[in-house]
C-alpha cells in the first residue's frame, strides 16, 4: 500500500520512487553504490548494472540530484551496510 523501494544512506531512510535502468552503462564501483553523474543520480545494483533515480524522496521531501551531497554527504555513497535491522 505503500509504493517506492526503500534504503538506508549515510544512515538516513531514503525511498526510491522511480528509476530508470541504464542498459547500456556500467559502474566499477565494487558493491551497490549512489552516485551523481552530471546532473542525474545513479545506482550501481549489486549485478553490476545502473539505475537512473529519478525520483528520490528523504524525510518526506523530493531531493533532485543537486539535493544529494548536501542531504546525504559527498558521494559515491555505499547503498548497502554489514548490518541489516529488520525492526
Amino acid at each position: 500500500p505503500y509504493p517506492g523501494a526503500f534504503t538506508t544512506v549515510a544512515g538516513k531512510n531514503v525511498r526510491v520512487l522511480k528509476t530508470l535502468l541504464q542498459p547500456a552503462r556500467h559502474a566499477s564501483f565494487a558493491s551497490p553504490t549512489l552516485f551523481v553523474d552530471g546532473d542525474a543520480c545513479m545506482a550501481q545494483c549489486a549485478d553490476g548494472s545502473v539505475l537512473r533515480l529519478v525520483e528520490l524522496e528523504l524525510g518526506g521531501r523530493r531531493l533532485a540530484p543537486d539535493d544529494i551531497t548536501s542531504a546525504l554527504g559527498p558521494g559515491p555513497l555505499p547503498l548497502l551496510s554489514k548490518t541489516m535491522s529488520l525492526t
